[in-house]
């Protein structure tokens, strides 16, 4: 996940709201990600053929999934229409409007594999 939409945006978005409690929930799920990871590299390396062969996979599948949402979605994805939460959910329940998303990361192509590029 890249710093500035993922789990880092998230766990500061918690930390401005100067609640603790988020704070640690926000830092919980971060470190379940990094878990989720791990596993993904043991598993998945071994079985499909080394690293390089995994991130290729996963932009191709990532480039995919971001090709369909451009060309605005699946047939019947409007039952299942994605809503932004973030904003309020942080507003309810920390009491905070948080930085909204640069709008280049969510449309623009060059994004495609977040992964391959954000550190």
């Amino acid at each position: 996940m890249p710093r500035t939409t993922g789990k880092a945006y998230e766990w500061r978005t918690a930390g401005e709201a100067g609640d603790p409690f988020a704070e640690m929930l926000m830092d919980y799920d971060w470190a379940d990600e990094v878990l989720h990871v791990h596993i993904g590299r043991r598993w998945l390396l071994d079985r499909l053929g080394g690293l390089e062969a995994v991130r290729r996979l996963g932009e191709e599948a990532f480039a995919r999934v971001m090709d369909v949402r451009r060309r605005g979605g699946l047939e019947g994805a409007e039952e299942v229409a994605q809503t932004e939460w973030w904003t309020p959910f942080c507003e309810r329940y920390l009491g905070l409007t948080p930085a909204p998303l640069a709008e280049e990361l969510l449309t623009s192509g060059k994004h495609d594999a977040p992964w391959a590029t954000s550190g």
